[in-house]
């Protein structure tokens, strides 16, 4: 590992607080019922949340709703659009993910989700 994903780590578990973190996969087949479903994995990872201030200009789309930016360490969890995280019994949708890089690596995730 290199430098850079050791400190991340190292701020994030130190100052962030465990969240659950639900991963949804679209469009599996069940054999059981021979349908396509969506299919759930829920894991707790540490992350440092922050309230962002929603403006016309950063996000035209999110005025009006409540949006939190969860700051997660590249190698617990690969974010993605549509999944979950669930703060303080809130249940958050993530709209947004913005990796961020150093010496090639992603190094840590700012996701950025809605309630």
């Amino acid at each position: 590992m290199n430098d850079f994903l050791i400190a991340a780590k190292e701020l994030i578990y130190k100052n962030g607080i465990p969240v659950k973190y639900k991963s949804v996969t679209k469009g599996v087949y069940d054999t059981k019922t021979s349908k396509v479903a969506n299919t759930e994995e829920e894991f707790q990872i540490k992350a440092f949340p922050k309230k962002m201030n929603i403006t016309q200009y950063n996000y035209p789309n999110l005025i009006g709703k409540d949006v939190i930016n969860f700051m997660v360490w590249a190698l617990d969890v690969n974010p993605k659009v549509n999944d979950y995280i669930v703060h303080n019994d809130l249940k958050y949708i993530v709209v947004e993910v913005k990796p961020h890089y150093a010496e090639g690596t992603t190094i840590f995730y700012h996701v950025i989700c809605s309630k």
